[in-house]
């Protein structure tokens, strides 16, 4: 009686059952590392682009706060002044 492979006795099939999975192993880990290396590169990628997102809403905030504080800074100073000088201030109506 021969084997799975042509003229081969039926001892030789498990080193043939072997080598084949052991190469189908090989190919499997082939594919994953290279679907692995292309989902590393594309979250790299995006990873990037958050990062550059980021750091134009914070430059965007930081330029917000920066002139609110000197609207402050002018408004309280104009309040002073006002008040130094007598008038009545717009915000509250009161000397």
């Amino acid at each position: 009686m021969t084997g799975s492979t042509a003229g081969a006795g039926s001892g030789d099939f498990h080193v043939y059952r072997q080598e084949r999975r052991r190469e189908q192993d090989r190919l499997t880990s082939l594919k994953l590392e290279a679907i692995t290396a292309a989902e590393i590169e594309e979250d790299m990628r995006r990873k990037a682009d958050a990062d550059a997102r980021t750091v134009r809403r914070a430059a965007r905030r930081r330029r917000k706060k920066d002139l609110a504080l000197v609207r402050r800074k002018r408004a309280k100073a104009a309040k002073a002044i006002a008040k130094r000088n007598g008038r009545v201030s717009k915000a509250n109506g009161t000397n």
